[in-house]
C-alpha cells in the first residue's frame, strides 16, 4: 500500500502544471505546421512543418530559434527564424500571445538559388495542457529583400520544462 501511495504522488507530481506555464529560465521545445504559398511567376502552395526551441527570459517572454521546411512544391524553401515571444497571463487555461522575429530563408530547386531577409509579427492562443501547450494564430511578415508582405496561418504544440 505504501508503494502504490508514493507511486500515485510520483505520477501525480509529474503530470501537475504550475501556475505560471511560461516561468523565467523555463525552456521549450516545439512544433509548428502551416501553408504557405510562393509567389515566382506562379503561385505555389506549400505545407510548413518546423521545429524551435525558445528560452524563458522572464516569466511569458521568450527568445528563440527555429527551422521550418515548405514542403509540396519546387523549390523548397528553408526558414530560420529568431523569435521573442510574450505570452498573456489569463485566469484560464488560455494565453493569448504576440511575438516579433527575423527570418533568414532560402530555397533552391528547379530556380535559381535565392535568398532573403524578413521581419515579422505573430498573434494567436495557446492553451496550456499540463506542461505543455498548443496554440493558433496568425503572422504577417515583410520580405525586407522584395519588399512584399505575406499573411499566414499557424498551428504550434510545445513542451515547457
Amino acid at each position: 500500500m505504501r508503494k502504490l501511495l508514493i507511486g500515485l504522488f510520483i505520477i501525480v507530481t509529474l503530470l501537475q502544471a504550475d501556475d505560471v506555464l511560461f516561468k523565467q529560465g523555463s525552456k521549450s521545445i516545439g512544433i509548428n505546421t502551416g501553408t504557405g504559398n510562393l509567389d515566382i511567376g506562379v503561385t505555389k502552395n506549400y505545407y510548413i512543418l518546423g521545429v524551435k526551441g525558445d528560452y524563458f527570459v522572464y516569466d511569458n517572454l521568450s527568445v528563440g530559434i527555429g527551422i521550418s521546411v515548405w514542403l509540396g512544391n519546387d523549390p523548397t524553401l528553408i526558414e530560420v527564424n529568431v523569435p521573442v515571444t510574450y505570452y498573456f497571463e489569463t485566469d484560464w487555461s488560455i494565453y493569448p500571445y504576440l511575438g516579433l522575429f527575423y527570418k533568414y530563408s532560402f530555397y533552391n530547386g528547379d530556380y535559381v538559388d535565392l535568398s532573403y531577409n524578413s521581419i515579422g509579427a505573430r498573434a494567436g492562443i495557446s492553451y496550456k495542457i499540463r506542461k505543455g501547450y498548443i496554440g493558433v494564430g496568425v503572422v504577417t511578415e515583410y520580405n525586407i529583400d522584395i519588399g512584399e508582405n505575406y499573411i499566414n496561418p499557424e498551428i504550434f504544440a510545445g513542451i515547457v520544462f
